[in-house]
This record gives C-alpha cells, sequence and structure tokens, in this order.
C-alpha cells in the first residue's frame, strides 16, 4: 500500500535527516506512512550502516573516555567500577547507544558479576537474536558510576551535585562519540515521585529523582507510553544531531510482563538491521580472505610449474615443501563458513 503523503511536500518527505525540525518531524513519519521509530531505523539508522565499510570498536585509550577519567579522579570512582563502566561503553562505534539509568547495584564488583544482573543479561538474551553482544552495542547510563545504593549513602546536597555532574560527563561522552541513533531506557530525568511512606510527610508525594538541570538529560528521557508509540526524536547538542529512539528500562518488565513484547519489538526493529551489517562486513572479509587464498596458490602453483625440475632434484619424490594442499583446505574451510554465514537468518 502507498504511504499517506498527507500535507507534507514531497521534498520534505525526502529531507536530509541532518535539516529536519523536530516540531515537523512528527509529522513527516506520519506522511511517510511510518512511525517515528522506523523512520528513524530506515531513514537514518540503515543508510548510516550501508555507508559504513569497516566495524571500528571504541578502545580504552578513546578520546571519549577524557571527561569519564577527570569525573573518575574528581570522584574517587574505583577501579572495578570504572572497569566496568569502560566495557560496557567499549562496542563498535557504528551501533546505536543504549542508554540506561545508572549502573547496577554489583557495579562495584568484577565485571563478570555485574554482568550476570538482570538488566544487563536481559539486553545480551536479547541482542544475541541478532547475532550481537553487550561487548559490541555501546552502553551508557544518564547517570554513569554511581548505584542507587551510591546515592542513598549520599547527603541530599552531594547526591544531586553527583547526579548533575554524572549528567555533565555523559553529555561530553556523547558529544566526542557523535552516534547517531542513541536508544533512550530511562525515565528519571524528567524527575520520579513516589507516594509518601510515613505518616510524618505533608505532600502526598517524595521526590525520588529530580527533574535534571542538564538539557540534554532531559531530552534523552523515555516513558513506556513513549515506546509503545514508537515515539523518536531528533536532540540536536554542541553541534551534533542525533537521534533519541524511545523505549524503557528492561527492568521495568520485570515487574509488568504485559510489556514484554513492546520490549522485544523494540529491540527487533533497532538490531535486526545491525546483525545484517555485521554479518555483511564478515561475509566481505571471508570472500576477501578467500580470494587472497587462491591468488597465493595460484602463483604457488605456477611457481611451482615452472621450478619444478629444480625442486625435484632437492626434494624427496612426491614431497611438496609449500604445502599446497593444506592452503587448498584453508580455502574450503573459509568457503564453508562463508556458506554458512551468506545463510545466516534471524
Amino acid at each position: 500500500m502507498a504511504p499517506n503523503l498527507g500535507t507534507a511536500p514531497r521534498a520534505e518527505l525526502n529531507a536530509d535527516p541532518a535539516r529536519i525540525s523536530a516540531a515537523s518531524f512528527s509529522q513527516l513519519a506520519t506522511c511517510s506512512g511510518l512511525s517515528e521509530r522506523d523512520w528513524v531505523v530506515n531513514k537514518v539508522l540503515v543508510p548510516s550502516l550501508q555507508a559504513a565499510n569497516r566495524y571500528e570498536l571504541i578502545r580504552e585509550n578513546d578520546a571519549c573516555f577524557a571527561p569519564a577519567r577527570m569525573f573518575r579522579d574528581q570522584w574517587g570512582i574505583k577501579p572495578a567500577q570504572w572497569q566496568n563502566f569502560t566495557r560496557l561503553l567499549c562496542g563498535c562505534r557504528q551501533l546505536p547507544v543504549i542508554l540506561l539509568q545508572n549502573p547496577s547495584n554489583q557495579h562495584s564488583k568484577s565485571y563478570e558479576e555485574m554482568a550476570q544482573c538482570y538488566t544487563i543479561s536481559y539486553i545480551s538474551r536479547r541482542l544475541a537474536k541478532f547475532s550481537l553482544s553487550v561487548e559490541q552495542v555501546p552502553i551508557l547510563a544518564v547517570c554513569n558510576f554511581f548505584s542507587t545504593e551510591d546515592l542513598k549513602a549520599m547527603d541530599e546536597e552531594t547526591r544531586w551535585k553527583a547526579v548533575e555532574a554524572s549528567y555533565k560527563v555523559t553529555e561530553d561522552i556523547l558529544a566526542i562519540m557523535k552516534p547517531e541513533v542513541i536508544i533512550c531506557c530511562q525515565c528519571v530525568t524528567l524527575g520520579i515521585w513516589a507516594e509518601a511512606k510515613t505518616a510524618g510527610d505533608d505532600a502526598k508525594t517524595r521526590e525520588t529523582w529530580r527533574p535534571a538541570q542538564n538539557r540534554l538529560a532531559r531530552q534523552l528521557c523515555s516513558k513506556i507510553l513513549d515506546a509503545k508509540a514508537e515515539r523518536a526524536t531528533p536532540v540536536d547538542f554542541r553541534g551534533h544531531r542525533a537521534w533519541a529512539v524511545k523505549g524503557f528500562h528492561p527492568g521495568y518488565r520485570r515487574a509488568n510482563p504485559g510489556e514484554e513484547p513492546a520490549v522485544r519489538r523494540l529491540f527487533a526493529e533497532v538490531f535486526h538491521p545491525c546483525g545484517l551489517w555485521k554479518t555483511r562486513l564478515a561475509v566481505a572479509k571471508l570472500q576477501k580472505m578467500i580470494d587472497m587464498t587462491t591468488a597465493y596458490i595460484s602463483s604457488l602453483e605456477v611457481w611451482w610449474s615452472e621450478m619444478g625440475f629444480i625442486m625435484h632434484k632437492k626434494s624427496p619424490a612426491g614431497s611438496n615443501p609449500y604445502k599446497i594442499s593444506e592452503l587448498e583446505d584453508i580455502r574450503l574451510r573459509l568457503r564453508s563458513r562463508l556458506q554458512m554465514l551468506e545463510r545466516t537468518k534471524y
């Protein structure tokens, strides 16, 4: 069925994503016959992946870690906490960033123990459906380094100073990384309130997370209704435009299992093309190795044919010092691996 063009000019339907205003984006996506999330996947993420011909991993010496190191030194972040932060962020630069709320209460333990927490293990299982892993997809928290237990242990003034400082360092990191797409899986930066628990409270509610003063932190907030409506929005900061795809924290569906389909659709729509892209790069790399091996075997065979009469005089009858048969076996195994990758389906 042809998309509903509505009242949007055709020129706008094919507009450069970097030039679309936030105010007109929702109407543009609707007129394209797509949800906002589908529009971002089809018009931003997929073209970006298609243009990328290499798989570039973020390393611990990457420039994006510089502001985090300053934060670590200022706030006395422990080695295990730092290691967990860096390992989660060291993913593939071309893939979307998953933005969570804050670290697990297990973040002072080893990475292997921390990764068993509910949130990271759930994300790991979902990514595995598309031949991806938490080692390949960058994961960042809007409030880095401070778990809920860490924040509870602080006095109120220090707590909110630490939270805002963490929002700032997250913005610094994203400004250096310049991700095309950010999957927003946190809902705290617009403020969270809960019913008062003690009779002495005058107010009906008590504040558990204050609304962020940091503008980008507020923009990267998402609610369950946003995720179910497949919302997305352009976010402009420090001369860069990223696209915020609205999701929700995996911990929410733990208490609300009926929301499982929504989070599965989110991961499928965003990371299915990422898995295909990764497979395409692997196929291309294997094909190059096969071509190089084939060319090498051919050159050896020619050389062997031309110089064989000399080699036969110096080698026992029937010997093959250049192991051409072994190279041929390598080529066949590479070809088998290539065929398996080409048959990959998600």
